[in-house]
Order: C-alpha cells, then sequence, then structure tokens
C-alpha cells in the first residue's frame, strides 16, 4: 500500500481558506479541524495538517514545543499504520488544536497524545459517514 505524504498547511490564505470550509469536533484535550476530499481526489495521497498549541493554553514556549513535537510524530505514526491511513486518506487537510497543557514539559507523553489524536480522527472520520 501506497503511504501517506504529510506536508505542512503555510500561508495566511491557506489558513484563511480551511477555517471557512473545515468541519470542527472537539474532545477535552484537543479539537481537530477537516476538509474532505472530493470524489475525484479519492487516489491523491498527500494530507496537508498542521498542528497549533496556543499560548493562552501553554504558556511556556518549552510545553508548546513539546506537543507540538508529539502531534507531529503521532500522525507521522499514524500515516503509517494501515487502519488510520485509510481514515487519514478521506481528509484533505487536518488541523489539530491541543487545548490543556501541563505545567512541566515530561509531564505529557506520546502515548497520551496518540491516544487523543486516534479518538479525534476516529470521530471526523465518523462525522463524514454520519
Amino acid at each position: 500500500m501506497n503511504e501517506l505524504v504529510l506536508k505542512p498547511i503555510k500561508g495566511k490564505k491557506k489558513f484563511d481558506e480551511f477555517f471557512k470550509t473545515a468541519r470542527k469536533f472537539y474532545l477535552t484535550d484537543a479539537a481537530v479541524f477537516v476538509t474532505y476530499r472530493q470524489q475525484n481526489e479519492k487516489d491523491k495521497k498527500t494530507l496537508e495538517y498542521a498542528v497549533i498549541v496556543r499560548k493562552k493554553n501553554a504558556r511556556k514556549a518549552v510545553v508548546r514545543n513539546r506537543i507540538k513535537r508529539l502531534l507531529r510524530e503521532c500522525l507521522r505514526q499514524l500515516a503509517k499504520d494501515d487502519g488510520m491511513s485509510e481514515k487519514l486518506a478521506q481528509f484533505d487537510k487536518i488541523m489539530i488544536v491541543w487545548a490543556n497543557a501541563p505545567a512541566h514539559p515530561m509531564l505529557i507523553r506520546l502515548v497520551q497524545v496518540c491516544q487523543t489524536v486516534r479518538k479525534l480522527i476516529d470521530k471526523a472520520s465518523a462525522g463524514v459517514n454520519g
């Protein structure tokens, strides 16, 4: 199976356009904004992504940067996983916004982040079907 290629969303115009059309799904720890692929783009293997941790939620840059690194790594791992890769392939663009942060950067782990992201992706992929 061809692997899903992750590409960051860059540029204010792309972000503004994305926010106009994106569907939103929420959990207590994070939110996900997604746009779904059109029928004629189903064979496309590129997923544009963005990760956001607000300064309001995580005051220290060290904590924000760690959460962003963990979110990106989690997306990479999920893109390699066959089951989740199929769910991610439904999306044209995805943005994950992390809502809360610990006081110290080592208090958050990849396992916790991946568990939350997996739930969000399941919720968003069910949203296209439901």
